[in-house]
């Protein structure tokens, strides 16, 4: 290769790496915020499903005191019936 050869190929070279600086800056950053989000979505997630098993619980709590005031309601009936 010729030195001339050499120098057109390091100006081509140089010419790319500059004009692909700013898009490869770009995209690293919307990386960045994908994985952000990404990370935000799991958080968000978790907390979502620790609620649910919060309410689940309650729920079955509400069922349970339900039917025990069922139950009671059922016995006084009987008792003034009797």
């Amino acid at each position: 290769m010729t030195t001339s050869t050499k120098d057109a190929f390091r100006r081509v070279e140089n010419s790319v790496h500059r004009l692909s600086e700013e898009p490869r800056r770009k995209i690293e950053c919307l990386v960045d915020e994908l994985m952000t989000l990404h990370k935000k979505l799991l958080t968000d997630g978790d907390h979502i499903q620790l609620d649910i098993e919060g309410y689940a619980e309650l729920n079955l709590h509400v069922m349970q005191l339900t039917t025990i005031i069922a139950d009671s309601v059922e016995k006084i009936s009987l008792q003034r019936i009797d």
